[in-house]
């Protein structure tokens, strides 16, 4: 699965999934630009990018794009998410805390994976476009697992991911015909610290978690870095609006 020489744009390229996706990548010989709004690595070309900043993401992204050449493939890794994450509960949750997280998340990966497209329809590019959802995009959070847990259920995350899932077949859709591919990869449970929170995961919740997963253990992010490389590659020419599901057969229960 050859990527040497191809250019590929990280958005969350410092994060939990996308820092060990992107040195990967690098890894096999890509050209690889980290956007993010923190640095983690110096070994990686860095743009800083906020997704908060909607409104001039497209200029910010065509200076980038200019400055280190026209896209091949591009990769959102990010995550983003209000400091209220964690309040976001079906008894606890806002209207206000909700609809920023869809804002800051949902519509920022609609938005700058379009802007992505179309400038590889300008440059003539066959281009992939890989999108991270989540298992949670198809199945519902299982509530069992979080009860004796520090843990809960997050009533706008799932919704979130099933959007991304289904933006990902419109896009694949609408841009097929320009040799453009756009897919997902979902993973299952990642094990380390909880999102919105300084905390790991406790014991209970991995304990439950991995008794009703078939591999019985967690999901690494070592486990994903495979997929992006075959998706980012031209090994995966033909393939196009799908959810690459990564999670050790735990959907399967």
């Amino acid at each position: 699965m050859s990527i040497k020489n191809k250019k590929i744009y990280v958005l969350g390229g410092s994060g939990t999934i996308g820092l060990p996706v992107t040195k990967f990548l690098k890894d096999n010989g890509a050209k690889v630009i980290n956007l993010d709004i923190n640095n983690s690595n110096n070994d990686f070309i860095f743009e800083k990018i906020d997704v908060a900043e909607l409104e001039d993401i497209e200029k910010k992204l065509l200076e980038i794009t200019e400055k280190h050449g026209d896209p091949d493939v591009f990769i959102n890794c990010s995550y983003p998410k209000t400091d209220e994450w964690a309040d976001l509960t079906f008894k606890t949750s806002n209207l206000t805390n909700f609809k920023k997280n869809l804002d800051l998340h949902l519509l920022s990966y609609i938005w700058i994976s379009n802007l992505f497209a179309q400038q590889m329809v300008r440059k003539n590019t066959n281009g992939s476009i890989i999108l991270t959802s989540s298992i949670y995009g198809t199945i519902p959070q299982k509530q069992n697992l979080y009860e004796g847990t520090n843990l809960s259920e997050n009533i706008a995350y799932p919704v979130i991911k099933a959007g991304i899932n289904q933006h990902c077949k419109q896009m694949a859709s609408f841009y097929g015909k320009n040799n453009i591919r756009v897919n997902t990869v979902s993973p299952g449970g990642l094990e380390g610290k909880i999102a919105g929170k300084k905390l790991q995961q406790d014991e209970a919740f991995k304990e439950k978690y991995i008794s009703r997963t078939p591999m019985k253990r967690m999901c690494k992010p070592s486990d994903l870095v495979q997929t992006y490389l075959f998706l980012s590659s031209n090994d995966s020419s033909y393939i196009t609006g799908q959810d690459f599901i990564v999670d050790g057969g735990f959907s399967l229960n």
